[in-house]
């Protein structure tokens, strides 16, 4: 699937291994556009997305691929189209459902506050919990699995802000 490349749009690359067609999508779009401060950067989108598959995103600096994303995410009207989570449209979710479906990580992010490497992980975990509710068990344990696969684990008393780029990276 390809953006309109003569608005300086960038292109999604395919899947990276092959996975089954019949797979339903993670995340489609269907005649999707893209527009910011009266500039169209993506008319006519559609792209469907399934577990396993990974796909980038490549263009130009100015091309618009971070609008894209935080199109796809719900993070930012798209001018047309419709984008799905799962079959869902993305309009008919709640905040907190869309929170659940999809992870972003912006391409810079900045720790204004001071937190540690586990409080940081445990923010991850706020869609899943009941408004006004803390972290349980299950929840720490989850956190301490996540830091244990990236490599992290003993690291979780520590100021997120200590850490090296790559550290906060995979902490983010």
């Amino acid at each position: 699937h390809r953006a309109d490349r003569r608005a300086g749009v960038p292109v999604a690359a395919g899947a990276a291994r092959a996975i089954a067609v019949s797979a339903p999508p993670r995340l489609a779009c269907r005649g999707l556009a893209v527009a910011i401060a009266g500039r169209t950067l993506a008319t006519q989108l559609d792209l469907d997305v399934r577990a396993g598959e990974i796909w980038a995103v490549v263009g130009p600096n100015g091309a618009g691929k971070t609008t894209l994303m935080t199109t796809l995410a719900g993070l930012r009207p798209a001018a047309a189209g419709r984008i799905a989570y799962d079959g869902d449209d993305i309009g008919t979710l709640s905040h907190r459902e869309r929170a659940l479906r999809r992870g972003y990580l912006p391409q810079d992010s900045v720790d204004f506050f001071p937190a540690t490497v586990q409080e940081t992980v445990l923010a991850g975990r706020h869609p899943h919990l009941p408004r006004w509710r803390w972290e349980g068990r299950a929840d720490l344990e989850c956190a301490r699995d996540a830091l244990a696969a990236l490599d992290l684990a003993g690291l979780e008393a520590r100021d997120v802000r200590t850490l090296s780029g790559g550290e906060r990276r995979r902490v983010a």
